[in-house]
């Protein structure tokens, strides 16, 4: 998963109609990598990669 630009997390909420403080936005940076880590898991898993 590409890591995603404080421009676009702030497209993305313009597009859902949200209105994203600046000062969440590092925290919306951490959550998606926590999500990235855990897809990760899953693949590795699903995978059968016991690594």
């Amino acid at each position: 998963m590409q890591e995603p630009t404080h421009d676009r997390i702030a497209e993305t909420a313009r597009a859902l109609g949200l209105d994203l403080p600046e000062a969440c936005r590092p925290g919306v940076l951490a959550n998606l990598d926590l999500l990235a880590q855990h897809a990760k898991v899953l693949d590795d898993y699903l995978a059968g990669d016991d690594a």
